[in-house]
């Protein structure tokens, strides 16, 4: 009898136990990476129109940095497109997310490779929203030395 009670107990507190685990290694490994750095990030500021397709959009700080994103290709759900990023700095590191406010898309972050000439390419896929909602929001983050820069590029997406 007390070999099924404990075999019981196993049944359900080894599942729990693993999910319980699951959790935690997202929240305090997996997460922060993908939000971005833990420490300050100088902010970045449209600079004009901010127009993703339609020519780009040039973020500065207030120290002066400037980066400028662009799209190759059109942004559509379903479909590659690449993101271009360019400063006259030498980045070390870059961190696009795209998010949708309020809905978990689970869009994977950015990888982008230096393309020469102060740019960096990557690619990304967007999903396509099951409410219907096309507002997006890339979320930018980037190193120069031991500095974070920042800032987000609202954009909408037209469905097919």
């Amino acid at each position: 009898m007390n070999l099924r009670i404990v075999k019981n107990v196993l049944y359900v507190a080894l599942p729990v136990a693993l999910l319980a685990a699951g959790y935690w290694i997202g929240q305090t490994a997996i997460k922060p990476r993908l939000q971005g750095p833990s420490v300050e990030t100088v902010a970045l500021a449209p600079v004009g129109d901010c127009d993703l397709e339609a020519g780009g959009c040039t973020l500065r700080s207030a120290d002066g940095i400037e980066a400028h994103v662009e799209v190759t290709g059109r942004i559509s759900p379903l479909r590659r497109f690449g993101l271009v990023l360019r400063t006259r700095e030498e980045v070390e590191e870059i961190r696009v997310v795209l998010e949708m406010r309020g809905m978990e898309m689970n869009v994977r972050p950015i990888s982008f490779e230096p393309a020469g000439d102060g740019a960096h390419e990557g690619t990304a896929i967007l999903p396509a929203c099951p409410a219907g909602r096309s507002d997006w929001e890339a979320q930018l983050r980037f190193r120069i030395g031991d500095r974070w820069y920042g800032g987000e590029i609202p954009f909408v997406v037209e469905r097919d």
